[in-house]
């Protein structure tokens, strides 16, 4: 088992115990990139509390293409898991999370350079049920961290995005080359 949280806080999981299991590919025809795993888990929380959890996450992707008339790659992963929380108490909650990030890449000068300037973006969101665990949420929600606010594993929802400018260090000695 790994250990997560900080001690002190008694609502974070410390502890994890389990097993699971993954199979590779097995939705080949529609996605050749992808992943299914089923897991059974116990989690104690630093305040002593216990509880069971089971889950199915599904991952499709990436999904790597081309952008129109050769102008660049576009990638799609997309997660979804379904689980639920059996409390010491006996208590059942069910739980869905939902993930999709989505990332392009545009060169802005010339293909045929081998390191050219290109406008990177990346667009995530991340829909987490009511029953989902904070820990859970905080460790689904890194594909849409927002920098600086603590509270993220806080929230159900959340949707990121970056845009940026690579330009690589050696381009003008290719430019002058060329």
């Amino acid at each position: 088992g790994g250990h997560f949280g900080k001690p002190g806080n008694p609502g974070d999981a410390f502890a994890r115990r389990g097993v699971s299991y993954t199979l590779k590919k097995p939705f080949f025809k529609i996605c050749h990139n992808s992943e299914m795993t089923s897991s059974v888990e116990q989690t104690s929380t630093n305040a002593g509390d216990k509880e069971y959890l089971a889950s199915v996450n599904v991952e499709l992707g990436p999904v790597v293409s081309n952008l129109p008339g050769g102008l660049g790659r576009h990638s799609l992963v997309t997660r979804v898991d379904v689980g639920g929380r059996l409390s010491e108490e006996k208590t059942v909650t069910p739980y869905t999370s939902t993930t999709v990030i989505n990332k392009d890449i545009i060169p802005l000068t010339s293909s045929t350079l081998k390191d050219p300037v290109v406008i990177a973006s990346k667009t995530g969101m991340v829909v987490c049920g009511e029953g989902m665990p904070g820990w859970e949420m905080k460790r689904k929600g890194g594909e849409c961290r927002i920098r600086g606010y603590r509270g993220l594993g806080e929230v159900s929802q959340a949707v990121s995005g970056t845009l940026e400018l690579r330009i690589p260090t050696n381009i003008q000695k290719k430019v002058l080359k060329n």
